[in-house]
């Protein structure tokens, strides 16, 4: 458990110069429970976007323009969608699923528009669509057998 944090950093610096300017995300659990930080690739310094006290955040996505973040949490208890601006300000839960259901596998559009995600857990795997302010949500089509 250890070992992940150490490669991560012998591999920032492995690299450090071919990642001054970039921002990126990693999830880690210095607080015990599965965070977002982000990481600056000038300094390395990271920022906790999340931090969530027994919840569990995965699945980070950002958006093609860069200012937003989509990702899983299951801080009101169950998998759902979240996403926020880029600097962990305006959050915005963007789905209400109950256990068992869980979402994942986010992606954006390339416009920023659209996020599309799974919903896994209840009956076929559905893949929906969603735009980023909770609204036009949409199920594309079931997968798979109940």
């Amino acid at each position: 458990m250890k070992i992940f944090p150490l490669i991560l950093l012998l591999a920032a610096s492995a690299c450090a110069g071919e990642l001054s300017g970039y921002k990126f995300i990693w999830i880690g659990i210095r607080t015990g429970d599965s965070e977002l930080y982000l990481v600056d690739g000038d300094s390395g310094n990271l920022t906790n976007l999340s931090l969530t006290p027994n919840a569990s955040e995965r699945y980070p996505a950002w958006s093609w323009d860069g200012r937003k973040i989509a990702f899983n949490s299951d801080r009101d208890g169950a998998h759902n969608l979240y996403v926020m601006d880029a600097d962990g300000r305006n959050l915005k839960q963007l789905t209400h699923e109950v256990k068992p259901a869980q979402t994942g596998m986010m992606s954006w559009t390339a416009d920023s528009k659209w996020i599309y995600f799974g919903i896994f857990g209840k009956g076929p795997a559905q893949m929906c669509r969603i735009h980023p302010d909770g609204t036009g949500r949409s199920e594309e089509r079931r997968v798979g057998k109940e």
